[in-house]
Order: C-alpha cells, then sequence, then structure tokens
C-alpha cells in the first residue's frame, strides 16, 4: 500500500491517492511552451513607435534627428521584415500573399487597417503603393521607392474610409459629397509634408449573380473627380433597381424574380460598357470580357429561370382551375 502512495520520480509519499495524484499533476506537469515576445531589436522598436505618431510629425523626425545611413538601415529592415513574414494573418502585423514570385505582394500593416501595402519589383529595386476601400470606392496611390512614405499613404486611405464610413448618407447626392470631402482633405497631411499621394479610385459593383464576381469601373483621378461620381451615380441606379445587400442565390429570389434580375442585367451592363468606352477602352473588348464572364454563371441563371417559368405556369392553372369551379 506504501508503494501506492509514493511517487516514482521523487519519493514522495502521499497520505491518500488524491494527495499524491495532486502532487505529481503539480510537481511534475510538462513545462509549457515558451511564448514568443516582442523583438527587442532597435529596429523592431523604433517601426512600432513610428506608427503611432502622425505622418507629418514622422517625416520632421526622421529628416531632424536620423541620419540618410540610419533611414536606409531602418527601411531595409522593414524589407527584410516583409519578406521573412508568414502567409498568416493571425498576428495582426504583416500579411503576404502565398504566391510571392508571381504577383505583386500585398502586405496590411495592422488587423484594423483595410488598406494594404503592394510591392512591385522594378528592376533591382522596388516600388510601393497602397490600396484600400471607401464604401463603394476603391482607393489607389501612387508608387513610391520609400516604405515610409507609403506607411503615410496608408492612413491617408484609412481616414478616408473612416470618414465615409461615418457619414453614411441614405441619397446617392449625400454620399457622394461625403466621399469628395474626404478625398480632398484627407491628401493635405502628406502634401505638406512633400509627399504626393496620388490618389485614384474606382466604383465597385457587386454582380456575382450574373458574373459571378464585382464590376470595377475605370480608375478616375482626383482631378476627375466629378467624372468618376457621376460614373457612380449611373451604375449604381442601374444597380439599385433589385436588390443590392447580402444575400446568396437562394435569399435574392425572394426578393426579385429572374427575370426581375435578367432585366436589371441588362441596363447595368449597358452602363458598365458605356462608361469604360467613355474611358477609351475598345466596347468590343470589353463585350468579350463580359461574355466570358457570364458563362461561368450562365447555366445556373437559366436554370433559375425555367423554374420560375414552372412556377408562374403551375400558377396560372391553379388560378383558371379555381375560375372553372366557381
Amino acid at each position: 500500500l506504501c508503494q501506492l502512495l509514493k511517487c516514482g520520480l521523487c519519493g514522495f509519499e502521499g497520505d491518500s491517492k488524491l494527495s499524491l495524484w495532486m502532487h505529481v499533476s503539480q510537481a511534475h506537469r510538462p513545462q509549457n511552451v515558451r511564448v514568443k515576445t516582442r523583438s527587442r531589436c532597435v529596429e523592431a522598436v523604433l517601426y512600432r513607435q513610428l506608427r503611432l505618431i502622425t505622418p507629418q510629425q514622422r517625416h520632421e523626425l526622421l529628416s531632424r534627428h536620423f541620419t540618410e545611413t540610419q533611414r536606409k538601415a531602418l527601411e531595409r529592415w522593414i524589407l527584410a521584415r516583409r519578406d521573412a513574414a508568414t502567409s498568416s494573418s493571425s498576428s495582426g502585423t504583416l500579411t503576404i500573399g502565398r504566391h510571392l514570385g508571381q504577383v505583386p505582394r500585398s502586405i496590411s500593416l495592422t488587423r484594423q487597417s483595410a488598406a494594404s501595402l503592394i510591392w512591385r519589383s522594378v528592376g533591382k529595386g522596388s516600388l510601393i503603393s497602397a490600396q484600400g476601400k471607401a464604401g463603394p470606392f476603391r482607393l489607389f496611390t501612387s508608387a513610391v521607392p520609400d516604405v515610409l512614405a507609403a506607411m503615410g499613404f496608408v492612413e491617408v486611405l484609412d481616414g478616408i474610409r473612416k470618414r465615409v464610413d461615418a457619414e453614411r448618407p441614405d441619397d446617392l447626392d449625400g454620399a457622394g459629397s461625403a466621399f469628395e470631402q474626404a478625398v480632398r482633405e484627407a491628401p493635405s497631411i502628406l502634401e505638406r509634408c512633400g509627399c504626393a499621394v496620388g490618389l485614384s479610385f474606382a466604383v465597385v459593383i457587386p454582380a456575382k449573380y450574373w458574373v459571378g464576381r464585382e464590376l470595377l469601373s475605370p480608375r478616375f483621378s482626383v482631378a476627375n473627380l466629378k467624372v468618376g461620381l457621376k460614373a457612380w451615380q449611373r451604375l449604381h441606379s442601374a444597380r439599385s433597381v433589385v436588390h443590392c445587400d447580402v444575400s446568396n442565390r437562394h435569399s435574392i429570389h425572394k426578393r426579385n424574380s429572374p427575370v426581375e434580375l435578367e432585366r436589371a442585367w441588362l441596363h447595368l451592363r449597358q452602363e458598365y460598357i458605356n462608361i469604360w468606352s467613355e474611358a477609351g477602352k475598345d466596347r468590343c473588348q470589353i463585350e468579350e470580357q463580359l461574355l466570358r464572364l457570364e458563362g461561368t454563371r450562365l447555366a445556373y441563371r437559366l436554370q433559375a429561370l425555367r423554374a420560375h417559368s414552372s412556377e408562374e405556369r403551375q400558377r396560372s392553372r391553379s388560378t383558371h382551375r379555381c375560375s372553372f369551379k366557381r
């Protein structure tokens, strides 16, 4: 009995099986794996601190207190960190696409940020631009070789997104004026620092039911802001004829019939082709691209039309029988 109550690892003698079990579970439990802590290198500390200040303060700090060698060393560290980052976004620090050698590298700086940095290799160097979304608009910036300037671009795009999301007007004119005001005010922060944002935008229209993806308009610069907003109003008016909110292939037919959806698509399709044609794109090429995209959803749309016509025939037959009995 004493042998049963004695710990075989250290010789501890327990008064009961419970006390022996508690001893083993506490004194001889497996050691927890050490959790990786934040890097303590100088570049990592500087990188975290620089992200906490505004672009104007960052520019003044780097130009006044950092030498050119120190700035280049920090930039090299950021680029090396980009290459060493994993494709998982669980850390919330850097997110890189899977096929790095085939597509431009995309990096989201923070988990809360909707904008991302895009790396493009040019010769022996690289150019960095920022992309983001603000409501129904997709935002783009110019490409620069400076990482810190591109990080400022991301903050500009996030500022535009927050401004548009905060107002959320119901009418088209109010939404257009809110976006116009946010676009004209946000880049002024970096322009005072001597950084040209080169902001442009495109309109995003949901069209997954018809072509399996969103439709993207041509890019419009800030100088052509009125033209871009007019294109958005035309596309939105054509799309809003039917249900625009989140839905799937089953719930969308509860709000609009397949016939109504096809009629709305004819109008939206024509407006989309006209806008690209006005931007200088060949109409035939745009129509060919739409035909290829429509081919991926054509079978489902035809099936929905056949099911709808069958339901209409059954409904008319039942109505006819009721009227005949009367």
